[in-house]
């Protein structure tokens, strides 16, 4: 389900749940830059989103059914037919004790609703009428089962998928590219228990890991790594990834005589073209 595309397995993170969220957070609205994260913005957004929608009755059951399609994306990232489709797709997974506390459409909404705003738990809970504690389970337990039960659907473009790739590149000006990549930091809090926690401090003075995403023509994730500290350069980062050593191993076993575009240095043009506007 291509709905499902846009959540990444985060199996190899080894970070806090407030990194996985902000990760799963990204790629359900990249436009939300970390760098701006900051009160008065939280504070405008929630404001701008319609803070007064609180109080008009339930939320879910009054004012959710009285978005339009535009309306209802912009909130939540996904359109009414892909919120549908996940909750299928969930229904059978099995979700443990908190489940019980609210309906799995509540727990979906609230949690989308969650990762693709800056409003606090407190916000969010009195937004859907419930306890900042049970916002705050059903949120993490939601980002863990999409990691755990949909991580097949970020996969790397064999056969049809690649050709189709590579078509929808070279459409748009890129021949011969297969996939695109860039990077993002997430922030976190300053590491415990790590052996060196200020290789986690990137170069704009915040503690992060590096998420490197890596994606086809139609910007649908085809696999993403987040685990290493902020402070690495992104060449380095991306040799580390499962991508990274596959290609320096053998370049054609992902590529088939195609490349890869994006942003790093000191890579091998061979498997990688530089695109200085990234």
């Amino acid at each position: 389900m291509e709905a499902l595309a846009t959540f990444v397995s985060m199996r190899t993170v080894h970070v806090n749940n407030m990194a996985l969220e902000a990760c799963v957070a990204f790629l359900l609205a990249e436009e939300l830059d970390a760098d701006d994260n900051v009160p008065f913005v939280a504070d405008a957004l929630r404001h701008i989103q319609g803070v007064r929608d609180k109080t008009e009755g339930d939320y879910i059951t009054t004012v959710v059914p009285q978005y339009s399609i535009v309306e209802f994306q912009n909130h939540f990232q996904l359109t009414p037919t892909q919120v549908e489709e996940l909750i299928t797709s969930l229904e059978p997974v099995n979700w443990n004790f908190t489940r019980r506390k609210w309906p799995l459409r509540n727990i979906i909404l609230s949690s989308l609703w969650t990762l693709t705003t800056l409003e606090s738990y407190r916000d969010v809970a009195e937004r859907f009428q419930t306890s900042k504690s049970v916002i705050c389970d059903h949120l993490h337990e939601f980002c863990a089962l999409l990691t755990e039960h949909f991580s097949h659907k970020i996969r790397w473009p064999k056969g049809a998928e690649a050709e189709a790739s590579v078509a929808g590149f070279s459409w748009a000006g890129l021949p011969g590219t297969l996939c695109a990549l860039g990077s993002r930091h997430i922030p976190i809090d300053k590491p415990q228990g790590v052996p060196d926690p200020e290789a986690y401090l990137n170069a704009k003075q915040f503690y992060s890991i590096n998420l490197m995403a890596f994606c086809d023509h139609a910007g649908r994730f085809v696999h993403v790594n987040a685990e290493h500290p902020g402070g690495w350069h992104n060449s380095q980062v991306f040799q580390m990834t499962e991508v990274g050593k596959a290609l320096q191993e053998d370049p054609q076993a992902l590529l088939m005589d195609h490349h890869l575009v994006g942003q790093l240095e000191k890579m091998d043009n061979k498997i990688f073209t530089a695109l200085d506007h990234w």
